[in-house]
């Protein structure tokens, strides 16, 4: 079988349920890669220095079966040396398929993906490097900027972005630019300071993915008693979806923070927005308990101040609950 007449056979049965072990078709890549190391060294000890060239430049040429696909070695600096799987298995059991992949230049280039509009939840995908520093690339979708929050390269590894895919689109153009204004936020509640952008390129993706068959709980969350020297004085626990919402009122006098923590695959997609006494906060995004770090409030002596904290996921999340906790604490 020819390249041509594989990369065929592939692009009809991409829209198929991935296979029972979605490593198969790196593993197969690999074995091809042997394959082809070994022909080309029988090659050379037959043929000579000239014939080698030739068969090399005709390993690079074919060496891809997925069009696009970036060489690991040729490609510098951002994205470190791993590739982007072609499939793989969440820890929940959602199955990802990459549907195409590219590179983006780190210092000012945009670089747009167009996919097929498959019906399943797309993901925008950036590899990450070790420098925690660098600026992943802002993605647009057709056009229009997501909305879910920004890629954080905190450490290497691949991250994912949820997408926002319009309704009725036949097509999606999935846009990496870099061509923005680079800054860092550093700190919470800090400011985005600005960062010069390394060189290198980016290896980037989109995704889609099949949800588990049934939901998957997570391990439920509780939050302790005690906080940096606060006391925990209310609380609440629920799982997302089922568990939205959470409301009380205070009648102790103090200095309140509220702090949350999760557990679940898409934790760091879940958002908490606060009131307090109808006075809207920020959204705060993702799981982690900060000492004293959530909005910081005070109930005086007498008065009654009603807090309401609302939840939600950014992006779907079928069959992917996610475990929470709330926790109003008085020093």
């Amino acid at each position: 079988m020819s390249v041509r007449e594989l990369r065929d056979v592939l692009r009809e049965r991409a829209d198929g349920p991935a296979p029972a072990n979605p490593y198969r078709i790196e593993q197969v890549r690999a074995r091809v890669r042997r394959v082809r190391r070994r022909r080309t060294a029988a090659t050379v000890a037959l043929a000579g220095a000239a014939t080698v060239v030739t068969v090399l430049a005709s390993v690079t040429v074919t060496g891809a079966l997925h069009p696009g696909a970036p060489d690991a070695a040729a490609v510098p600096g951002i994205g470190g040396g791993a590739e982007l799987p072609a499939y793989y298995v969440s820890p929940d059991g959602t199955a990802y398929r990459r549907l195409e992949e590219a590179t983006v230049d780190a210092r000012g280039e945009k670089t747009t993906i167009t996919v097929t509009n498959t019906g399943r939840p797309l993901e925008a995908a950036v590899m990450c490097g070790t420098d925690a520093a660098a600026i992943a690339p802002e993605v647009y979708v057709n056009g229009r900027r997501a909305e879910s929050p920004g890629i954080a390269c905190e450490g290497a590894g691949m991250r994912l972005r949820p997408l926002e895919v319009p309704a009725g689109a036949g097509e999606v153009q999935v846009t990496f630019d870099t061509t923005g204004p680079a800054c860092v936020i550093r700190t919470e509640n800090g400011p985005c300071t600005p960062e010069q952008p390394r060189a290198g390129r980016w290896r980037v993706a989109v995704y889609d993915w099949t949800p588990p068959a049934r939901p998957v709980k997570p391990r439920p969350v509780t939050l302790p008693g005690r906080l940096d020297g606060a006391t925990r004085i209310k609380g609440f626990t629920g799982t997302w979806p089922d568990d939205g919402s959470y409301e009380t009122t205070l009648t102790a006098p103090g200095r309140y923070t509220i702090e949350r923590d999760c557990s679940g695959d898409l934790g760091d997609r879940l958002w908490f927005k606060y009131w307090i006494d109808g006075a809207e906060s920020r959204a705060l995004t993702g799981c982690g308990v900060r000492p004293l770090g959530g909005d910081a409030f005070t109930v005086r002596k007498g008065q009654k101040v009603k807090v309401r904290v609302l939840v939600g996921l950014w992006g779907a999340g079928t069959n992917r609950p996610v475990s929470w906790a709330v926790g109003l604490y008085r020093r």
